[in-house]
């Protein structure tokens, strides 16, 4: 009489040493995706921190603008007018490195000598660049980069209104009713130009 006998398959058997090692593996491998995770979050951050450290340091220079142009329709001062461009500088140079990072391709030395002139940190000109291009077509950045345009449009009524300054200031017979309109005209500009730095503060957060 033949007795059939079910066998159970076997199960794979790991040895000691093969399931230390696949244990060592899987916590090097979840090491190495929170370091990674950790490295790309601290960059995302360092980026955002950047930037609202540069919007400052771009609003300061607008006021400054302002406040020597204003000045200078008073007092005539050579000194307040070169002041009033020195701040345009600063403007000028966060400008041209954003308009050198939508190039195609981008022009890094360009953009990061913009980002000097604009008296931005030299240890943060690689961050500010590298987050422009990773994030420039998210939702926030993308907001934020219209409404630096923005300010930027702005700013060339900006000159063109000290522009009209300067004539009227070096006519033969200056208009003083001219002047008044042209310092009204200034003031609602600087207020278009805060409400413009509020709205990109508020979308870099």
């Amino acid at each position: 009489m033949v007795t059939n006998k079910k066998h159970k398959p076997r199960l794979p058997i790991f040895s000691t040493g093969g399931k230390v090692v696949f244990i060592i593996s899987l916590f090097v491998l979840i090491s190495v995706l929170l370091g990674g995770m950790i490295f790309w979050y601290g960059n995302i951050f360092d980026g955002v921190r950047s930037y609202v450290r540069g919007e400052g340091l771009w609003a300061k220079a607008q006021k400054d603008a302002v406040f020597y142009l204003g000045s200078y329709s008073y007092n005539h001062s050579e000194t307040d007018y070169n002041a009033y461009l020195d701040a345009l500088k600063v403007i000028s140079g966060d400008k041209n490195a954003r308009l050198a990072l939508l190039e195609s391709p981008p022009d890094y030395e360009q953009a990061g000598k913009g980002f000097l002139q604009g008296q931005n940190h030299p240890d943060d000109i690689d961050s500010m660049i590298g987050f422009f291009l990773t994030f420039q077509r998210i939702s926030y950045m993308r907001d934020a980069i219209f409404i630096w345009q923005s300010a930027d449009q702005t700013i060339d009524e900006l000159k063109q209104v000290s522009g009209q300054i300067r004539t009227e200031i070096n006519a033969a017979n200056p208009n003083t009713g001219k002047m008044i309109k042209l310092r009204e005209r200034l003031q609602h500009l600087n207020d278009e130009l805060h409400q413009l730095e509020n709205r990109f503060f508020i979308g870099a957060q």
